[in-house]
């Protein structure tokens, strides 16, 4: 259940920190030398331990690799068995999962992110938000959350199924392209 809340909640988060632009001013120009802190580097390994972020992303990294490997082992013909899709999933794990989901190597690849945008002080506030009565019950209720949302924008997008299929096949058609005899 963690998982699936840490998942959700950590993709949402760097989306919220990585994906739109930050204004960068003379206090946050300072953090940049919280790089080479001890005290940030724990304060990032405290973050990522709250929300159980090296397990998500060693399933993360896992599942994934395998999923892109047992795609193109089935695209070769190949039928996917269990012991396939085992010997896969435990290489995955072996050689990427868990080295990238180890926290320490984590935090060394995060904190030059973080550190753009965070005090030591800053990071271990949200730490202590995670920590919280509001924190744990954000924690407790995302994974309901998650795959409430995901079934709504599931449900409200097959409405709109038909029309896509109706634009792709006009413009497959006005450019020429024909599939099948």
């Amino acid at each position: 259940m963690i998982r699936h809340l840490t998942a959700f909640v950590f993709s949402i988060f760097l989306c919220g920190v990585l994906g739109f632009p930050q204004v960068v001013g003379a206090e946050d120009a300072k953090n940049t030398n919280n790089t080479k802190d001890s005290a940030f580097r724990e304060a990032m390994v405290e973050f990522l331990t709250i929300q159980d972020a090296a397990q998500v992303i060693d399933d993360q990294m896992t599942y994934g690799i395998a999923q892109q490997t047992l795609g193109s082992i089935a695209a070769s013909g190949v039928e996917i068995t269990e012991p396939i899709q085992t010997i896969v999933v435990d290489a995955a794990r072996a050689t990427v999962g868990s080295k990238i989901g180890n926290v320490e190597y984590l935090a060394e690849l995060y904190t030059p992110i973080y550190a753009e945008i965070y005090s030591a002080s800053e990071l271990r506030e949200l730490t202590a938000f995670w920590n919280s009565p509001i924190g744990k019950k954000t924690i407790d209720a995302m994974p309901r959350l998650t795959e409430g949302s995901q079934q709504v924008l599931q449900q409200a997008s097959a409405q709109f199924i038909p029309a896509f299929e109706a634009e792709i096949a006009k413009k497959f058609e006005d450019a020429g392209i024909t599939f099948g005899p």
